[in-house]
């Protein structure tokens, strides 16, 4: 699907969508209650993304798998990497044969160092047998029980790999802890997950707290139970909200409601981002890689000329986020050099009309659909249908803010 896009100012009040993020890790947690318990919990998600649905159909999968000695598991991550990298643990640690596949990029995204680790905790991993639908990709097959004791990770590769360790150390009889290698990054994603997980009723410990998180060790009693709350709020979504909340400090009036300033979600640091961006040279990702499609828009926008910086791991995205919004934003005119680690941008003040192609990534879609507000003249934004992701609804939104959104 294309869509052009006509500049015109979006004015209104929006409430933001629930936290994909917090989602996954809820029905998670819910379903891990429910399974060692039989308590339900209730957590009710209104305009649920792909990536949400993915979570919510693997993990009724595996529900199903578990009731059922020695029963294989068969589950399609589609896009999610979040669902593969939060389940693979978890149903070792379950003890299910479990064959993953995926679509898209997510089949070539790492898995290391998670997988080696798992590997030295008595998992195997081999290329699948069954690889489910024609159009789902193989990812791996795991087989074998995990084990407890020490696991060993790089903290700059994925925060998701430490918080599917977080779900799953719990449920193992012996426990075990997680020693981060490097330096930590995505802080915020690990405390959500513990945020969660003591809602669920379980405890993990930081028993030793290293600089820049080089050494920080969380450790996980064994044998704990996940306790269902009762029922679960969800929080706004700081992520999606971010792209009305530059398209605000870009001229346009919009009012958010359903945002906590009390979240742990890293990325209402675009308040922040948003307050210091004139004055500021350079712009740290490290924590808040997912702001970067939405930062750089900015950063085309405003006069002055500004690096981001830390936000390698963005090319191993949906796309490569990087060379995505270096093309994207150069088709608008923009002056824009990238970089190994990140992006150097010289804003001159606008944008020219143009076509971006929005590269089968959810959150570059969204970022040209913002920055097409301010541009001289029509946007035209190819594969615009990658919103489904995050935000299925980002378009209707858009247009509920006065803004002019034509499919062609």
């Amino acid at each position: 699907m294309n869509i052009r896009i006509t500049p015109h100012v979006l004015k209104g009040n929006i409430e933001a969508v629930p936290s994909k993020s917090q989602a996954h890790r809820v029905l998670l947690a819910a379903a891990l209650a429910a399974m060692q318990s039989g308590e339900e919990t209730g957590f009710r998600i209104s305009g649920t993304s792909e990536d949400v649905r993915t979570t919510a159909r693997c993990i009724k999968a595996l529900r199903e798998a578990a009731a059922i000695p020695r029963k294989p598991l068969l589950t399609d991550c589609g896009e999610s990497g979040t669902t593969l990298r939060f389940l693979l643990p978890v149903c070792a640690a379950l003890g299910i044969d479990t064959t993953f596949t995926g679509h898209g990029r997510l089949p070539a995204r790492p898995l290391s160092p998670l997988r080696e680790e798992m590997e030295r905790h008595g998992v195997t991993f081999s290329d699948p047998d069954d690889k489910g639908s024609s159009a789902a990709a193989p990812i791996c097959r795991i087989q074998g029980r995990l084990s407890g004791g020490e696991f060993r990770l790089a903290g700059n590769v994925s925060s998701q790999f430490i918080s599917g360790l977080f779900f799953a150390l719990p449920l193992l009889k012996e426990g075990g802890s997680v020693v981060i290698t490097t330096e930590l990054e995505s802080t915020h994603y690990i405390d959500m997950t513990l945020d969660v997980l003591r809602d669920f009723g379980i405890v993990i410990e930081l028993a030793n707290k290293g600089p820049d998180g080089i050494g920080n060790t969380y450790t996980a009693a064994g044998g704990q139970h996940f306790v269902s709350p009762g029922t679960v709020e969800p929080e706004g979504d700081w992520s999606n909200a971010a792209f009305w909340l530059a398209a605000d400090s870009l001229g346009s009036d919009i009012g958010i409601t359903g945002l906590s300033l009390g979240s742990s979600q890293g990325d209402k640091e675009i308040l922040r981002v948003i307050r210091d961006i004139e004055s500021s040279d350079v712009i740290d990702a490290k924590n808040i890689p997912d702001l970067v499609p939405i930062i750089a828009v900015l950063a085309a926008v405003k006069p002055g000329t500004r690096t981001i910086t830390n936000a390698a791991r963005l090319r191993l995205k949906e796309s490569d986020r990087l060379a995505s919004m270096a093309k994207c934003l150069s088709a608008l005119g923009a002056d824009i050099t990238e970089r190994p680690e990140g992006l150097i941008i010289r804003g001159a003040g606008r944008l020219t009309g143009g076509t971006a192609d929005g590269c089968g990534d959810h959150r570059v879609v969204m970022a040209m659909a913002i920055a097409a507000t301010v541009a001289d003249g029509p946007v035209i934004i190819k594969g615009a249908e990658a919103v489904a992701k995050s935000y299925p609804g980002f378009f209707r939104d858009f247009r509920k803010l006065g803004g002019i959104a034509e499919r062609i």
